[in-house]
């Protein structure tokens, strides 16, 4: 949630990676952050995937922003479908 009254969070965000596994979170510099157009699209996509990769979670937008610095891509991040989404 953002602190200005008049403002509502219109983007959320998850880690992955794509070694993780039911029993790791996978390597540290393969993790990545996509972006949802819905809390409950975020909620679920977590739900259904946390029990067979433990990286996927919930991110804030910050968290996103930085683990998206640090691959290179700080402008548009991926979704679930492989659109990409301008971070707003």
């Amino acid at each position: 949630m953002t602190n200005h009254p008049n403002r509502q969070q219109t983007q959320f965000f998850a880690r992955t990676n794509s070694y993780g596994s039911d029993t790791s979170v996978g390597f540290d510099n393969t993790f990545s952050a996509i972006v949802f157009e819905s809390r409950a699209a975020r909620d679920a996509y977590v739900a259904e995937n946390s029990e067979i990769n433990l990286a996927v979670k919930p991110l804030t937008k910050a968290q996103a922003l930085k683990l998206a610095d640090r691959n290179g891509d700080t402008s548009y991040l991926p979704t679930v479908d492989g659109r990409y989404i301008a971070i707003k």
